[in-house]
């Protein structure tokens, strides 16, 4: 632990497990975004589900900013007028103008390059604004998240250095929702390998912080795009036990097994005697 930033590691395995802890309903949702396709996997079984003996181990390591990270000193050194404009800009998100929101940011942008945060609620303003029109999304959204998430990487390796475990992915809570947003960018796009990496990401800053019960849909879509984009990347154990996961949260979910892969037989060896 540092004064900037407080560290955990999150194995895959302890995200998905703590998610089925929880009275979860499910309810009608959209299709995963994608290819069109279809898995030709029958349903998952209760006992399938139980029988899987892989989980995934590779961890992620977690970092929650403190108030003397370079970050927050500065969102904290902000000109009155950009802290009224975000203020505002705010406001109107939450009363669902997001277009008025982005109008109200944009003029700070070229001038506050260094503030993250400004650039997040901008990029969230203009997702949401585009939410029904692919090509926008991807013409306008995706520049701004892609070079969100590789400032932040930049920034963490640049201030915590070797106190991170080499290779190991690294998630700061406060942006969970930009590496969510990403990946479905990611899948907008059929880069599936990235869109993989930056779900994992996004789970282990968003899901161990939120109040599943009151984000059911969140953790549904999770496992859903999940599915989806280690359905192309042909991980069939990590494909398999997300699905799991999907089907103890929400049993009745939609198109749950569109996204599914093979399990490999000798990684899921029935009991001795079974048939």
């Amino acid at each position: 632990m540092t004064d900037s930033y407080t560290f955990r590691t999150i194995s895959f395995a302890a995200l998905a497990l703590c998610l089925v802890a929880l009275p979860l309903s499910a309810h009608d949702n959209p299709q995963p975004t994608g290819m069109e396709t279809e898995s030709t996997r029958q349903p998952l079984q209760p006992d399938e589900c139980e029988e899987l003996l892989f989980i995934p181990s590779e961890g992620i390591t977690v970092v929650s900013l403190g108030q003397e990270s370079a970050l927050r000193r500065v969102t904290a050194a902000r000109t009155p007028e950009l802290a009224d404009a975000s203020s505002q800009a705010a406001s109107e998100y939450a009363q669902g103008r997001p277009a008025e929101a982005a109008r109200l940011l944009f003029p700070f942008l070229a001038s506050n390059r260094e503030d993250l945060e400004l650039l997040n609620q901008y990029a969230r303003s203009l997702y949401t604004q585009f939410i029904e029109d692919v090509t926008a999304r991807i013409l306008h959204v995706f520049p701004l998240y892609y070079r969100l998430v590789a400032a932040l990487d930049e920034r963490i390796v640049a201030e915590l250095g070797d106190q991170l475990a080499p290779g190991r992915p690294v998630a700061i809570v406060d942006f969970g929702e930009a590496y969510w947003k990403l990946s479905t960018l990611y899948l907008d796009l059929q880069q599936y390998d990235k869109a993989e990496y930056e779900l994992a990401r996004a789970m282990a800053a968003i899901l161990p912080v939120v109040s599943l019960e009151a984000n059911t849909r969140l953790v549904e879509q999770m496992y859903a795009y999940m599915m989806e984009a280690t359905f192309f990347t042909k991980h069939a154990e990590a494909n398999a036990f997300y699905a799991c996961r999907l089907r103890k949260v929400s049993p009745d979910f939609r198109d749950a097994d569109r996204f599914r892969l093979p399990y490999p037989e000798e990684l899921n060896p029935r009991p001795a005697g079974a048939q």
